[in-house]
C-alpha cells in the first residue's frame, strides 16, 4: 500500500478481508510507495507463498505488467486496467465526477476546478473525462486553466490549490477526499470562506471527511465492495476458476448538506441533488464508461448496477492470498458542508 493513511485503502482492505475470512484465508498487507523498484509481488509470490495478488497501483502499465508476470501468481486489479490483463474491479470514476459538477451547477456555479489526479494515470483520466461530461451537460465550457494536476496527496492538493487562486474558481472538484482536504487548507490559509466563498466536493468518502472545517462533501463510492469482490475473484482463480468479467462499479451518490445555499438569482436547489444521465457503463468488462445557475433543468437519476463475481469454490486448508494494494485514489460523495454558491463562489457544505 502506497498510501497507508488513504481511508480509501482501509476500506478496501476490509471488504477483501471480509471475502477472504468467508472462504478461509487470510490477507497479506504489503506497502510499496509509488514508483518504488522494490520486487514486492516477486516477494509475496516467491518467499512468502502466496497464493494470490490483489494490487492496486500506480505504477507504469509496462513496468506493473512486467513484474506482475515474474511472480506466475493469479492476480485480480484493484480500480485500474493493464492492457492484457482481463481480471480487474473498478469503480465508475467518469460517473462520480459527473455526478459533483451536476451538484455544483445547480448551485450556480460556473467556474469549477478540478484538482487531477496523475497524468497519464487510468483514473486520472477517467475523472477528467466525468469532469469534462458535467461541464457538457450543463452548459459551461471546459477551460484548461482550470485544471492543476494534484496527484494523490493532500500536499499535492494544496499546491494545485495554491495555482488555481488566481482563476478565481467558485467551486472545486478532488479527485479524491485527500486532495480535497489539501486544497481547504490552502482556502483557509487565503482567508476564503467555505463554502461562502468556494465550495469544495471530494471524491471518496470516509470518517476524515465529517472532521474536516466545515464538512467535506464527497461522492460515495463502493470501495468496501470492490475490495470483497476482487478477493473473491482471485480466490476462485486460485482454485482453478474463471471468474466472469464485473461491469464497473457505479457511485452510491451524493449527499448535500441540508444547509447548502445556491448564488443569488440562481434557479438551483438546495436539497438534494441526483446526477443526470451518465455514459452508460459495459454490461461485463473492467472498463467504466466512457456566480450563475445553468439554463439546463434538474437532471433525472443516474443509472447503473455493479455485477457479482462468480461463485467461488471454497479451499479445504486455509491459506494466504496476499492483498498488495499499490496505490489508487477514488471513493464517495457523502455530505459536507463544503458545496453551495455565493457572491464570490461556492463550496458544498
Amino acid at each position: 500500500v502506497p498510501q497507508l493513511d488513504n481511508p480509501m485503502f482501509a476500506s478496501a482492505i476490509r471488504g477483501a478481508e471480509r471475502a477472504a475470512e468467508a472462504h478461509g484465508y487470510s490477507l497479506l498487507i504489503a506497502h510499496r510507495e509509488s514508483g518504488a523498484t522494490d520486487a514486492v509481488y516477486q516477494r509475496l509470490s516467491h518467499r512468502n507463498r502466496v497464493d494470490g495478488l490483489l494490487v492496486a497501483s500506480l505504477d507504469d502499465d509496462v513496468l506493473l505488467k512486467q513484474e506482475l508476470e515474474s511472480t506466475h501468481a493469479p492476480f485480480v486489479l484493484l480500480n485500474r486496467q493493464l492492457p492484457g490483463s482481463p481480471y480487474c474491479v473498478v469503480l465508475d470514476s467518469r460517473a462520480a465526477a459527473a455526478i459533483a459538477i451536476d451538484h455544483l451547477a445547480a448551485q450556480g456555479h460556473r467556474r469549477i476546478a478540478h484538482l487531477a489526479g496523475r497524468p497519464g494515470g487510468f483514473n486520472a483520466g477517467e475523472r477528467l473525462a466525468g469532469y469534462r461530461d458535467g461541464l457538457k451537460r450543463h452548459g459551461l465550457a471546459f477551460d484548461p486553466a482550470l485544471v492543476a494536476v494534484a496527484g494523490y496527496t493532500a500536499e499535492g492538493g494544496a499546491a494545485a490549490m495554491r495555482s488555481l487562486l488566481k482563476e478565481k474558481p467558485t467551486a472545486v472538484l478532488g479527485a479524491t477526499l485527500v486532495t480535497a482536504a489539501g486544497a481547504m487548507a490552502v482556502l483557509h490559509e487565503a482567508g476564503l470562506q467555505i463554502p461562502g466563498d468556494v465550495s469544495v466536493v471530494g471524491l471518496h468518502d470516509a470518517a476524515v471527511a465529517t472532521m474536516l472545517y466545515p464538512k467535506l462533501t464527497t461522492v460515495r463510492m463502493p470501495t468496501e465492495r470492490m475490495g470483497e469482490i476482487a478477493c473473491e475473484m482471485v480466490i476462485d482463480l486460485v482454485n482453478g476458476g474463471t471468474p466472469q468479467p464485473v461491469a464497473p462499479l457505479p457511485p452510491d451518490g451524493l449527499g448535500a448538506s441540508p444547509t447548502a445555499r445556491t448564488a443569488p438569482g440562481s434557479a438551483g436547489s438546495g436539497t438534494r441533488f441526483t446526477a443526470g444521465p451518465a455514459p452508460p457503463a459495459p454490461a461485463a468488462t473492467c472498463r467504466p464508461s466512457s456566480a450563475e445557475a445553468p439554463d439546463s433543468g434538474a437532471a433525472t437519476p443516474m443509472a447503473g448496477a455493479s455485477a457479482a463475481a462468480a461463485p467461488v469454490q471454497a479451499s479445504s486448508a486455509a491459506r494466504t492470498a496476499a492483498a498488495t494494494l499499490v496505490a489508487i485514489g477514488q471513493e464517495s460523495i457523502g455530505t459536507s458542508d463544503t458545496g453551495h454558491a455565493t457572491r464570490r463562489g461556492t463550496s458544498s457544505r
